[in-house]
This record gives structure tokens, C-alpha cells and sequence, in this order.
């Protein structure tokens, strides 16, 4: 993508193609996430989210995260959304 060097760091390649800011975003997303999952985070960032275990009784949905409907583009755009929309998609693995 770069034409770099196979032996060159990586953070200024991507701080040059503007990837950094989006991969440490969506880190700091997952730590969260992983904090909310274990019940460790803040009181009120836990009461953002609601597990799929206690909407539906049928299927395993312990690790996933239920995601309220929304119109409006800044809702869409919540913590409460986007975090359980990136937690949902990991591989449980």
C-alpha cells in the first residue's frame, strides 16, 4: 500500500494514510466492550446496554449485545449503538 520497506515501523505508515485514528477507535471501543461484557465499566455505561439473554430466551446470545432501532442519524451514531454493533460482529474466538 505503501511501498515501504519490509523492516519499517509501522505507526508512521499509518499515521501517513490516516488509518491509525479508525484502528485506535475501534480499540478503544473493544476495550470498553470487553469492561461492559464483564461488568467492570461505570455504572451508567452499563446501563447502555442489554444483553441478548435477557430479550430472548431461545438461542445462545450470552455474548451479544441487543441494539435498539433508531431513525435519527445521531443515535445511529451512540456509543450505545456503534459499541454493541462492533462487539456483536467479533468472532467469538
Amino acid at each position: 500500500m505503501n511501498f515501504a520497506a519490509r523492516n519499517e515501523h509501522v505507526v508512521p505508515l499509518f499515521v501517513k494514510s490516516h488509518i491509525l485514528p479508525y484502528l485506535l477507535y475501534f480499540q478503544s471501543i473493544c476495550c470498553l466492550m470487553y469492561d461492559v461484557q464483564n461488568k467492570i465499566a461505570p455504572h451508567n455505561i452499563l446501563e447502555l446496554f442489554t444483553n441478548m439473554k435477557y430479550i430472548h430466551r431461545y438461542g445462545n446470545y450470552s455474548l451479544n449485545f441487543y441494539i435498539t432501532k433508531s431513525r435519527l442519524e445521531a443515535q445511529q451514531k451512540a456509543f450505545s449503538r456503534v459499541g454493541a454493533l462492533v462487539w456483536n460482529d467479533l468472532p467469538v474466538s
